[in-house]
């Protein structure tokens, strides 16, 4: 799976990740200027919350946590 952000009306196309396979991640929420991921990766079994600031293009890991911690990833959301 990968995520691309399109800015509109101008159509300028992100990608924060580079395309993965056996993962998961969740529509991003924006907050203060901050898109926020949630991303479950089975191959290495992690659920990981990233944080992606569009003008400097920095991504980063805010919570690193093993997947044995949910029995379901069905319903996992991130919320503001």
């Amino acid at each position: 799976m990968v995520c691309h952000l399109i800015h509109y009306p101008e159509g300028n196309v992100c990608s924060p990740f580079k395309l993965k396979e056996n993962v998961f991640e969740e529509r991003p929420i924006w907050n203060k200027g901050v898109f926020y991921f949630l991303e479950v990766d089975f191959s290495k079994q992690k659920i990981q919350i990233y944080s992606y600031i569009p003008h400097s293009q920095k991504l980063e890991i805010v919570k690193d946590l093993p997947l044995e911690l949910v029995e379901d990833c069905y319903n996992l959301r991130l919320a503001v």
